[in-house]
């Protein structure tokens, strides 16, 4: 067996946990709304998911010095979707000690799930006012010469995907391996995988990960279904190897069991979702020992499928609502009795590809991987 197979036996886990939710900017906040009974996902998304989160320097947490001057020039730089998720890197850096873990800056990466959807007509609004002509109608004619010297230069650097990644990097000097995924929901779950995989390879020691969206244009549509209902929310995570985790006496939120993906497409080009998600489950299981029932009854946990619809009726985020969805498992470990040893999250697009992730209770010590 190879280095890399050994390798792949050692145990990743979650030592920082950090979220910026429509009902919560921490993870105090965010637990006590999902475990109440009282909360209306409605009246939550009605806020237009904003919180107490408003993009300012003091929602980015405790920082040392030298982390908020950089952040502080950055502002003007980061998109809502950039600041939700620095801001959740953040939150989950400091939880984790990471930055007095002792690791080299250059073994220390970041890898988020994200999109580019804030674009907002506001950016656009002065230099399409300059093209108008004497009956105010737009002239695209015009709009080299009198429109885009309105527009800001650096627009386009703050709705590129790779923003929160970069930002998070920057501003904590990390210089290991920097990604970033953009397949909406399933994102996260890949950005896991390939953080994980970085780890696991001799890449890096430690990597921060995580997603994060926003749907949220100028309006909410009062006709969108709960599900469907734009919201934005970001959740970031630091992962490294158990052992050095233990050493430095790091929070153990779960071990990063497996993660697997894959894509079901037919000749006619239909996508099959079941196939797609019975294909990720097939390669995450590849290096364990669970069976698909396994998945199936993880999926089937009252207290799960509880969490999780708690997640999705605060409306569409992208892969900020799927790395919510795995802050949540990940906070049920840590705060909940009789936990069930396992938790799966699994997310699909349209399109046919599938994503799945699964994380162990780092507190039930009943289960033992197969070394084989």
């Amino acid at each position: 067996m190879s280095t890399n197979q050994h390798a792949h036996h050692e145990s990743i886990v979650v030592t920082g946990v950090g979220v910026v939710t429509p009902v919560g900017s921490d993870r105090d906040a965010f637990w006590q709304n999902a475990c109440s009974q009282d909360t209306n996902s409605a009246e939550a998304v009605s806020l237009h998911g904003r919180a107490d989160f408003d993009g300012k320097i003091d929602d980015f947490g405790p920082l040392a010095k030298d982390t908020k001057r950089v952040i502080r020039k950055s502002l003007k730089m980061m998109n809502r979707e950039t600041q939700l998720g620095v801001a959740a890197a953040q939150h989950a850096i400091t939880e984790s000690g990471l930055l007095d873990a002792g690791y080299e800056p250059d073994r220390v990466g970041v890898c988020f799930g994200a999109g580019n959807v804030e674009i907002r007509r506001s950016d656009f609004q002065a230099g399409v006012d300059a093209c108008q002509d004497l009956m105010q109608q737009f002239d695209p004619a015009v709009w080299g010469q009198l429109g885009i010297p309105h527009i800001d230069p650096l627009w386009i650097l703050r709705v590129l995907p790779n923003m929160p990644a970069c930002h998070t990097a920057i501003a904590n000097n990390l210089r290991g391996p920097n990604n970033t995924i953009t397949q909406a929901r399933v994102a996260t779950n890949m950005a896991f995988a390939e953080a994980r995989n970085a780890i696991l390879d001799g890449d890096a020691d430690a990597m921060v990960v995580g997603g994060t969206g926003t749907n949220l244009l100028e309006t909410i549509p009062s006709d969108a279904d709960e599900i469907n209902r734009p919201a934005e929310a970001a959740a970031a995570f630091v992962i490294e190897r158990l052992g050095h985790a233990a050493k430095r006496g790091a929070p153990n939120y779960g071990e990063i069991l497996t993660t697997g993906s894959a894509t079901a497409i037919a000749s006619n080009h239909q996508a099959n979702l079941a196939e797609a998600i019975a294909g990720a489950i097939k390669n995450a299981l590849h290096y364990t020992h669970l069976d698909p029932q396994s998945i199936a009854a993880i999926q089937m946990n009252r207290q799960e499928t509880r969490l999780r619809h708690f997640v999705d009726g605060l409306g569409d985020a992208a892969a900020g609502s799927s790395a919510l969805n795995i802050a949540t498992m990940l906070l049920a470990f840590q705060r909940e009795q009789n936990v069930p040893p396992l938790a799966c999250n699994i997310d699909t697009l349209e399109s046919g590809l599938a994503s799945c992730l699964i994380i162990r209770n780092s507190k039930v010590d009943s289960y033992h991987r197969s070394a084989a």
